[in-house]
This record gives C-alpha cells, structure tokens and sequence, in this order.
C-alpha cells in the first residue's frame, strides 16, 4: 500500500509540471522553462516524502502508545494472579 500511494503522489504532483504550457522567457528562454518546472518538481516531491515520514512516524509513535498501556495491564494482571 505504501508504494501505491507514493505512485499516486507522484503522479498528482507530476501531472500539472508536465502538461504545462507557460512559456518562460528568460535568458535561456526554453531552458528556464524546463529548469522552473523541474524545480518545482523536485520541491514537491521533496515535500511529498517529507509529509509521508512524517505521517509513517507519527502513526508508529500512535500504534506504540496503543500497545503498552494494552501490555502493562495485561502484565499487571499477570502479577496480581500470582500474588493472589
């Protein structure tokens, strides 16, 4: 599932750099074209897999806080069986 929803962000962030047809007239005309939309590009897939570490480390940090309170009452009930 992972790499499906890399595809698909990289396809969304793609689609519109790569259809576009604004003409930049620089100093090296279409070159400049080319290097605008290739550092949007990358910009956006920088902040596409910066946003999905993010997400996959705050959703471990949920799935752990999840499971110790889960696993300590189960170990506390352990320790009271054997005490009582």
């Amino acid at each position: 599932m992972k790499y499906g929803w890399a595809g698909t962000g990289m396809v969304v962030i793609a689609i519109p750099i790569l259809t576009s047809r604004k003409s930049t007239t620089g100093e090296h005309g279409l070159e400049s074209a080319a290097f605008d939309r290739t550092e949007y590009y990358s910009t956006a897939k920088n902040l596409l897999t910066s946003g999905a570490d993010a997400m996959e480390r705050l959703m471990t940090a949920y799935k752990a806080s999840d499971f110790f309170p889960a696993n300590s009452l189960k170990v506390k009930n352990r320790i009271n069986q054997l005490c009582s």
